[in-house]
């Protein structure tokens, strides 16, 4: 396997890198803060740069869901998929199918 230098390290040549502009907002932007308080997560963001659609995403899915519960009573949660599963991408952490 081939490998290649970054900074101080080094890692091998498949390497996805993903490299995310926030860090320079924070507070202590070059170094990680293992004391920094947990941050409650919000999948639709807040504030001025919040999604637009989340009401209406939230209310389809609160329409949607219990209708197809009701309509298909013979649905059940699939297996918990392996990680092959996974979807290759680095910028989601979904899955690519479900068994």
């Amino acid at each position: 396997m081939e490998f290649v230098p970054f900074n101080d390290a080094v890692a091998p040549a498949v390497t996805r890198w993903l490299v995310a502009d926030r860090s320079c907002r924070a507070d202590g932007h070059d170094a990680f803060g293992f004391t920094r308080g947990a941050v409650q997560h919000l999948a639709f963001g807040h504030g001025p740069h919040h999604c637009l659609a989340r009401s209406l995403a939230r209310t389809e899915l609160q329409i949607t869901l219990p209708m197809l519960f009701r309509r298909r009573a013979d649905l059940r949660l699939c297996a918990l998929a392996p990680e092959e599963a996974r979807s290759p991408s680095v910028r989601s952490t979904g899955y690519g199918n479900c068994p």
